[in-house]
């Protein structure tokens, strides 16, 4: 399938937003200021002493075992713009002292863990918006072979290759996932996007366990399901 047979994204009404040149050094870049900020915010504060951590995200309320902060977690019951977990697939189990060097990739690489950034949501709620945003900038192009159930395509970044990977339902992109190529970096890695009650969340894993997908989106939904303490 080539480029000319896809349908296009370009024709949607959407909000344009101005990104750095490397999507995947910003991931980093991200999570490296939502460190510096919390780390900043907790100097002067008592850090929690309760098992679980009470963090409210866009009118969220999650309640976070302290084992699944790969740092410090903030302080007990505030409201934060973001904060990242992690979590060890495919139990999706927080850290433990038997898991400890997996958990701090001891070795190299990705291993097991699931890296999860949850965020305030950026203008758009639609998983179209990040395909588009990527076409726009890079312009995918589309094969005729699917992978793992999905569709797939690929770009180029200065220095960087990109795999795209999505899903269609209904007319609808319903599943987005974007990896680095084995010839750009030593260690490739995917990275997940979705939404959960409004709140947007990526998740980044080791490229080896792409045939995982699903599985891996499931379990961070699960996840997130299971903190979730906005009903209760």
């Amino acid at each position: 399938m080539n480029r000319s047979s896809r349908p296009s994204v370009n024709d949607r009404s959407k909000t344009r937003v101005t990104f750095g040149r490397g999507p995947w050094l910003l991931v980093f870049l991200s999570l490296l200021v939502i460190t510096l900020t919390l780390s900043v915010a907790r100097s002067g504060q008592r850090r929690c002493q309760e098992p679980s951590v009470a963090i409210t995200v866009k009118g969220v309320r999650f309640a976070v075992p302290q084992n699944y902060f790969p740092l410090p977690p903030p302080p007990c019951d505030t409201e934060q713009s973001a904060f990242p977990i992690r979590a060890l697939f495919p139990d999706f189990s927080g850290s433990t002292p038997e898991t400890f060097e997996e958990f701090h990739h001891v070795g190299g690489g990705w291993g097991r863990v699931v890296s999860i950034l949850v965020q305030s949501a950026r203008p758009s709620p639609e998983l179209e918006f990040f395909v588009s945003r990527w076409d726009d900038r890079w312009h995918i192009q589309w094969s005729d072979r699917p992978l793992h159930g999905l569709e797939t395509g690929s770009y180029k970044s200065p220095g960087w290759n990109w795999d795209v990977f999505v899903e269609r339902g209904g007319g609808i992109i319903t599943h987005v996932m974007q990896c680095t190529s084995p010839e750009s970096v030593p260690y490739p890695g995917c990275e997940g996007i979705l939404f959960f009650k409004g709140v947007q969340v990526h998740f980044h894993f080791d490229r080896q366990l792409l045939p995982e997908w699903r599985t891996i989106h499931d379990g961070v939904v699960t996840l997130l399901e299971r903190f979730d303490q906005s009903h209760r």
